[in-house]
């Protein structure tokens, strides 16, 4: 398998065609710019059979010892598979005729990248604002809440003074009441002991005179005896 993975590679790089160049792309050129192309596709193609060079001789050794390849070999194949890897730098680098695209795809990935940071920017503002707005709505109803609440406990307040003012007033009221009331009960009590007295008095008057009624029939009594 290692065997025929190298000999497609040698394949391969032997058979590649060179990218072909676009009409319009070669009226633009100039004659640096063909040069340079045109040491550029001499490059690759060296390198093209450095790299066929190697993967036939990496093949060549595989053939020979396929299930005991020495270290060396092996390193040999891993560099020239890493080196198959790596992109032609040469091939990769944009040439004249592409620097204005490239300019332009520059631009325009610049433009994109400031046309984000403007919408975050809008978005961090929106959010801040949102947030700001949210903040000032909770002050505003809690200022609303304690305002209530204030005006709750000096309802309150009044209610319990009132409520307190009218339990006094009762309270004289009723200890008003109690002490016309004590004073009636004592008013006739007053008269009941007056018109008692007055009744004793009657009543020993009323013996007194009978008494002495009683010594004016005696002393008369006696003094017609002597008679």
């Amino acid at each position: 398998e290692a065997a025929a993975a190298a000999a497609a590679a040698a394949e391969a790089a032997q058979g590649a065609p060179p990218p072909p160049a676009k009409p319009e792309l070669l009226h633009r050129t100039s004659s640096s710019s063909s040069t340079r192309s045109v040491e550029a596709g001499e490059t690759t193609a060296r390198r093209g059979s450095d790299a066929s060079d190697v993967a036939a001789e990496g093949l060549a050794r595989v053939a020979a010892n396929p299930n005991n390849m020495p270290l060396g070999a092996g390193r040999k194949a891993e560099r020239t598979s890493r080196t198959k890897d790596k992109p032609d730098v040469a091939a990769a680098a944009p040439s004249p005729s592409q620097e204005p695209q490239a300019e332009a795809a520059k631009a325009e990935a610049a433009k994109a990248e400031v046309e984000e940071r403007a919408r975050r920017e809008v978005e961090r503002q929106a959010e801040k604002l949102r947030r700001e707005r949210e903040r000032e709505e909770r002050r505003e109803k809690l200022a609303r809440e304690r305002q209530l609440e204030r005006e709750r406990q000096a309802e309150l307040k009044t209610s319990q003074a009132e409520l307190k003012r009218q339990q006094q007033e009762q309270q004289q009221a009723k200890n008003q009441a109690q002490a016309q009331a004590q004073a009636a009960t004592q008013a006739r009590a007053q008269a009941q002991a007056e018109a008692q007295a007055a009744t004793q008095a009657r009543a020993q008057a009323q013996v007194a005179a009978e008494a002495q009624a009683l010594r004016a029939t005696l002393t008369a009594s006696t003094a017609r005896a002597k008679s």
